[in-house]
């Protein structure tokens, strides 16, 4: 016992025997010297141990104390903050723990440790900035040359090229925008691991956003023969508050992965509003071979693949379902996945509405929902959710049938009853008759051919629409993945396409018309492709950062864009004379080019040259971007400045409002990106 009393006598940290109110009974060394330095006045056996450190500590360890004594607790633990106006606050640790009739107590100074600690999460937060910024100049030095090759790319697929060739360039496109999306990936995991990725916080509307991304993906689902839909329960929530960037970036991972990993089937993305929580809830499921119960563990671990295999077939860093973790963990929200019935997998997540009113969807537009519709589609889930879509329109006498040749029995019977089909959705590829044969029969058939003919077709099918714009059987066409709000313009109005195909005026009604149409029908479908090679190779793929708006793959009209006077400034010589040439495609022939910041000024104030927009690079040598933007305004100057940079910038970023830029294209931009913007600033 006497060794062990001198050990407890030399320990290096305050020791203490308490009665049970913090009378002091027995101390060390250290604790004499600890508790004197707290309290700052000399330690006595029976002297209060509460009463030495009040006012020399917060009221709110002072009231924790006081509660641990009075409480049936054994254990107790607290670090504070000596209250000290004259130095700087010291840091103490104490341990209080019920024995019997006494308590024993340790009191620590660790205002030492805790400035090691401080000074190690400081280097730590050095490297990790240092590391962001060697990543984010990464990033900029390999988006440059990508801005390049994209940029080549396009105006090399305007010029005329044989098939191989057109194939030969597909592929360098690829493989540029996968290049891309990989750099991409490894910033914005970059900036989730520095902490450094800030979320925006907006009202948004969720479902056009949901419908937007999906569209985005159905070109790449479509080539490989699947069907993709959206489900959206009428309860789910339309206006909701976040970040509608990162939202879709959640989604677009998780549809891509789906399209990637399914070979058959479909892919459905269903939103629905939390049973309890106010949160909505978004499943992306697919028809694939499904996930092992093994990998499912370590799904969301970076740089996680099930093996090795996969890399190898279908490519990727692993990166994107941590990335989605993230995001969504710093929305405030939950994601998981799940198995699919009967087989495939499903990945949910759910976050927080984060708005007290949600404002519902725009009602639907007043018509008739007595007139009784067929939807025709041999595979049964897109038929199931186009007929729930109609049914929550508000036509409630609604049908569906998979086999062609049963609905035109079954389109008969009804006529025969007196009660026939009024519009009829059919589906172009099906397997047993497609969609343009069938519509081909009802139109002979003079029992049935009073109907609305609309033919839907898959997003990226474009070689046959020419003659379906002459085929006299159809009143319209739809692209697939089709959305309610389309569908309710054609249900609202049948002569008024989604696609703006005309009406054709002169639909057969007499037996001599039906007669020419079925004599000319043999001759019509022949001249219409099959499925072989269907695609149109050369469709522009939507972009990869997604738009909040939707951009269509059509070309914007371009002739009102003559006028502008453009200043370009950019240092990189193939860049610069790439973006004068997609001016030049946009019909802008006003251009004037420079290699940097100064140059921008001379032409401005020494040459007293005028400019409706300036495309202004960042990081040009002798004058950079920002410090010639800055220039300009401070001389008063209202032009629209453009920053066109390789680094990862957001419409809103603080650095863009510092130097008042108005706008951010990131390379590599595309011609239609471009368009867009001389569009918004040159009306």
């Amino acid at each position: 016992m006497k060794y062990l009393n001198e050990i407890m006598m030399n320990f290096p940290f305050g020791v203490y025997v308490f009665d049970l109110n913090l009378r002091i009974l027995e101390y060390n060394g250290a604790g004499k010297v600890l508790l004197e330095k707290l309290s700052g006045e000399s330690i006595r056996e029976q002297a209060s141990f509460i009463e030495m450190i009040n006012n020399k500590v917060p009221k709110e360890t002072m009231k924790s104390i006081n509660n641990f004594i009075s409480s049936g607790n054994d254990f107790f633990e607290i670090h504070f903050k000596k209250i000290d106006f004259k130095e700087e606050n010291n840091i103490f640790f104490l341990v209080l723990q019920k024995q019997k009739d006494i308590i024993i107590g340790q009191l620590k100074d660790i205002t030492k440790d805790f400035e090691k600690i401080r000074s190690s999460v400081l280097s730590i937060k050095e490297s990790t900035s240092s590391n962001s910024r060697f990543l984010a100049n990464m990033s900029h030095e390999i988006r440059t040359p990508i801005q390049t090759i994209v940029g080549t790319i396009d105006f090399l697929l305007d010029t005329k090229l044989d098939t191989e060739q057109i194939e030969y360039t597909n592929q360098i496109k690829y493989s540029s925008m996968s290049l891309l999306n990989l750099v991409n990936d490894f910033l914005d995991f970059s900036k989730i691991d520095s902490g450094s990725l800030e979320l925006e916080n907006v009202s948004f509307d969720v479902i056009q956003q949901i419908n937007n991304t999906v569209n985005m993906m159905s070109l790449e689902a479509h080539k490989k023969g699947l069907e993709i839909f959206v489900d959206t329960e009428p309860d789910a929530p339309h206006i909701i508050k976040g970040d509608p960037w990162r939202f879709q970036q959640i989604l677009l991972n998780l549809i891509k992965n789906a399209v990637k990993f399914t070979s058959k089937g479909h892919i459905k993305v269903l939103v629905t509003r939390h049973e309890k929580l106010p949160n909505i809830i978004v499943e992306v499921q697919d028809t694939g071979v499904g996930i092992t119960d093994e990998y499912k563990r370590k799904l969301f671990v970076p740089f996680s693949q099930e093996d090795t295999s996969i890399t190898r077939r279908y490519g990727g860093t692993g990166l994107g379902l941590s990335i989605c973790k993230n995001l969504v963990e710093l929305m405030g929200g939950d994601i998981g996945i799940k198995d699919t019935v009967p087989h495939g997998t499903t990945f949910w997540f759910s976050i927080p509405i984060a708005e007290n009113k949600v404002i519902e969807s725009v009602p639907f537009p007043s018509m008739d929902t007595s007139r009784r519709i067929l939807v025709i589609d041999d595979y049964e889930p897109c038929a199931v959710n186009l007929v729930a879509k109609i049914q929550r329109i508000g036509f409630s006498n609604c049908e569906y049938e998979t086999n062609p040749y049963k609905a035109l029995e079954k389109m008969k019977e009804a006529a025969g009853k007196g009660n026939p089909f009024q519009i009829v959705f059919i589906d172009r590829a099906m397997p047993e008759m497609d969609g343009w044969r069938l519509a081909a029969k009802i139109t002979e058939d003079k029992t049935i051919n009073s109907a609305s003919l609309f033919l839907m077709v898959l997003m990226g099918q474009v070689k046959g629409e020419a003659k379906m714009k002459h085929l006299p059987w159809f009143n319209g066409y739809l692209y697939k993945p089709i959305f309610s709000a389309s569908l309710a313009k054609v249900l609202s109005e049948e002569n008024n396409l989604v696609e703006d195909l005309p009406t054709v005026e002169e639909a057969p009604e007499t037996t001599e018309n039906t007669v020419a149409v079925k004599l000319s029908l043999e001759k019509e479908l022949e001249s219409i492709p099959g499925d072989e090679g269907y695609y149109k190779e050369d469709v522009e793929s939507p972009g990869e950062k997604g738009f909040v708006t939707n951009i269509k793959h059509e070309e914007i009209s371009h002739e009102e864009f003559n006028g502008p006077r453009v200043l370009v400034a950019e240092d990189h010589p193939v860049n610069k004379k790439l973006l004068v040439m997609m001016l030049s495609k946009l019909n802008v022939k006003n251009v004037t080019a420079v290699e940097n910041g100064a140059e921008v000024l001379d032409k401005i104030f020494k040459e007293n040259k005028t400019f409706d927009i300036i495309f202004m690079d960042l990081q040009m040598p002798v004058l950079n971007g920002y410090e010639a933007s800055a220039a300009i305004r401070e001389k008063g100057l209202k032009i629209p400045i453009i920053a066109c940079t390789a680094d990862s910038l957001e419409k809103d970023d603080p650095i863009l409002k510092k130097y008042r830029l108005d706008d951010v294209l990131v390379k590599p931009f595309r011609k239609n990106e471009l368009a867009l913007v001389l569009e918004k600033w040159c009306k």
